[in-house]
């Protein structure tokens, strides 16, 4: 045991050694007399049995951590060597189809995106017919230009790829221009394609003297890759700002056409209703002078916060439908539907299970008309005007009409 334990503190004890030894000790831990001396060998047990844990895991080959010159320009050139791999991008589903209004907007698509491919001979060197490949979309928060591009996008059979700040930005030095580079190689890689520029004010806003270097280098760096992409076939680039003013004039000329998306106009707020509404009872519900009430109150809204406000209406249907008490039978759908009180209703007393001799109505609550498990279905209180009149009070404005007004002023300056 002295022989095994010199060796060990010598540091050349190998994993039998500890074994031997560690045998040896609890022998003689079992064989000792004393409590100090059975104290003593099993420290000692524990520490060679800590140390014959880790003489027995595997060595892990540690490989440098700093490679030298010539291994970096090695894997920088057989990166370079590597051809770009096309990547499986979905197609949107959405096509003009999906799309209410912008019929002058969509006509210019088609005109440009179609005609280059029926007709290349128009464009040929020479020809005063040049390629439009780049479009400007500028307008109020809401009102459509974002879907308008993927529609776009779907209607002609195009990849789409987005570009937003946020996925690009990084902290370290040199990435957010190498991120910038990334999506426009994606594009070039992916056609055809439609390269959406959303909020594009947020990278290209003017340039102001005692602006930050990286700043001014990230901007250089994407009208670079701008110019770049513009002469490749199949890529069609459009930007959406809701700042159209703030855009560097650099950014602006590289734009080779503009469209100013404006809120909707009253047939196109009808064409959302009645589409929203289509395969409701919306006809039997609201007569022609309602809907036209409803289209003229909802003036000033963007199509978001149009389909908000309808969106909102029907779920407070639901919750109408989950809350009363009053149930009537609809003998054309052959199920019970959801009323509010009459005036009756209202100002007389009703027992539980009798009918309301003016409406209709039986006083019945919503679990014991079997809720949503009741067969046929429970059907949502109508839908009125008043209703999506008083939904509407609780939807703020996406815009004010001073900023509709700016967007305008701005189109006529150019």
């Amino acid at each position: 045991m002295e022989e095994l334990e010199r060796r060990i503190e010598l540091g050349s004890g190998g994993a039998e050694d500890f074994l031997s030894i560690f045998n040896l000790m609890e022998s003689a831990a079992l064989d000792a007399k004393d409590l100090q001396s059975i104290q003593t060998m099993q420290r000692k047990c524990d520490q060679y049995a800590k140390k014959l844990t880790l003489l027995s895991r595997p060595l892990v080959q540690q490989q440098p951590l700093v490679k030298t010159k010539t291994e970096v320009l090695e894997q920088q050139q057989q990166h370079e060597q590597q051809e770009p791999e096309q990547e499986k991008l979905d197609r949107t589903k959405f096509s003009y189809d999906a799309l209410i209004g912008f019929d002058s907007i969509k006509s210019a698509f088609r005109t440009h995106i179609e005609l280059r491919k029926k007709a290349p001979h128009l464009f040929t060197a020479g020809s005063s017919l040049k390629t439009v490949t780049s479009t400007l979309l500028h307008g109020t928060p809401g009102t459509g230009k974002t879907f308008l591009a993927k529609c776009v996008a779907g209607e002609f059979d195009l990849n789409f790829i987005e570009f937003k700040l946020s996925s690009v930005l990084n902290m370290f030095v040199g990435e957010t221009e190498k991120n910038m580079v990334a999506i426009f190689n994606k594009a070039k890689n992916n056609a055809p394609c439609l390269l959406f520029l959303d909020e594009i004010d947020s990278v290209l806003s003017s340039r102001e003297k005692g602006e930050a270097d990286h700043v001014r280098k990230a901007k250089t760096i994407f009208l670079t890759e701008f110019d770049k992409i513009r002469g490749v076939e199949g890529v069609h680039i459009v930007g959406a700002t809701n700042l159209p003013w703030e855009l560097d004039s650099a950014a602006r000329r590289r734009f080779d056409q503009s469209f100013h998306i404006p809120l909707p106009d009253y047939e196109t707020r009808e064409s959302i209703i009645l589409r929203f509404y289509s395969g409701t009872d919306i006809d039997t519900v609201l007569d022609a002078n309602q809907l036209h009430e409803m289209v003229e109150k909802m003036e000033g809204r963007s199509i978001d916060g149009l389909y908000k406000i309808l969106n909102a209406a029907s779920f407070a249907r639901v919750q109408m439908l989950e809350e009363t008490d009053r149930f009537v039978f609809d003998g054309q759908a052959k199920s019970w539907r959801g009323v509010e009180m009459c005036s009756t209703c209202l100002f007389n007393t009703i027992d539980k299970g009798d009918k309301c001799e003016d409406c209709g109505a039986v006083y019945v609550g919503f679990e014991e008309m079997g809720g949503w498990s009741a067969s046929p279905p429970l059907r949502l209180p109508e839908l009125t005007l008043d209703l999506v009149l008083r939904v509407a009070s609780g939807v703020p404005y996406d815009c004010t009409a001073e900023e509709e007004q700016k967007h305008v002023q701005y189109l006529s300056a150019q």
